[in-house]
């Protein structure tokens, strides 16, 4: 991540979000929301409190990096319930039993233990940085808990990461000069504001108060985006989003019915003029 990022996310208005688009008490991990509790539970009730609080479940690592971005990130130290079932030297997922693609267990693991996994958080040292065991579904251990960011659209409002301050254009020009990954800037008018961002944007939609450049360009109006598509609704430009494998979220105009897409992670709230006619949405694919 760069020291000043910007990036589009989609809330509803709910005092159950906080603005990192993640239930409250929950940490924002890429699209993830995750959250350690450090209440002893068997697997069962711990699986029970993950839904009954956030309507998510346990966490269920999809690759050893998403893995271990979240074990390695927090401060707990105890063998934790993840949302994986013992399936002969494999794993697989306990929402929907399908396999799981990687494998982390410890050497001469599972062992009969039960038939639930723990995590180490993080992963041990003396393992060569392996985090699973098997361990009994009715033993008590802490556990950690994953949850989506809200999915509802937002009219009139886009969602932004963080900004760093830059007083002029020149200056926020400056700052994405000399960061060897930002690929363009992005300057909020009403307070200078500066957001750097690294991916390499092909449009620029027409925003109020936000202008942006190519490194070593000028700022200019509008905000510099992945792509843009046609659209003939709100939905088909969230299932056209779904279709690109690093949208993250999209911009929907309903004056033109054209569809941007932002490849950057997901933030927080920037209110847009009323009756802009921009509506707001995550990718939220199935």
């Amino acid at each position: 991540m760069l020291a000043f990022g910007i990036c589009l996310i989609f809330l509803c208005v709910s005092p159950a979000f906080s603005q990192n688009g993640c239930p409250g008490g929950y940490d924002r991990f890429g699209r993830k929301c995750i959250k350690y509790v450090s209440t002893n539970r068997n697997f069962q009730d711990a699986q029970a409190d993950c839904q009954s609080a956030s309507g998510g479940k346990l966490f269920e690592p999809v690759s050893k990096v998403d893995q271990d971005l979240v074990l390695y990130n927090h401060r707990a130290s105890a063998a934790s319930f993840i949302g994986l079932r013992v399936s002969g030297s494999n794993a697989q997922y306990s929402s929907n039993s399908m396999q799981v693609p990687f494998t982390d267990y410890f050497p001469n693991t599972p062992n009969n233990r039960g038939s639930c996994v723990v995590a180490f958080v993080p992963p041990t040292r003396i393992y060569t940085h392996k985090a699973w065991t098997d361990a009994d579904c009715n033993g008590l251990h802490p556990y950690i808990c994953e949850a989506g960011p809200t999915t509802c659209e937002s009219d009139n409002t886009l969602f932004v990461g963080n900004f760093g301050p830059a007083q002029t254009p020149d200056l926020c020009k400056i700052i994405c000069k000399f960061n060897p990954t930002c690929q363009f800037f992005i300057r909020r008018t009403t307070d200078g504001a500066c957001g750097l961002r690294d991916f390499n944007p092909t449009i620029r939609v027409q925003i109020p108060t936000l202008t942006s450049g190519r490194k070593g360009e000028a700022a200019t109006s509008g905000l510099l985006l992945a792509r843009q598509v046609t659209a003939s609704s709100l939905q088909d430009c969230q299932s056209q989003c779904c279709s690109d494998s690093q949208c993250t979220s999209a911009i929907y105009n309903r004056n033109n019915m054209q569809c941007a897409f932002n490849y950057d992670q997901l933030a927080r709230k920037l209110p847009l003029p009323a009756n802009s006619g921009i509506a707001s949405i995550p990718r939220t694919c199935p």
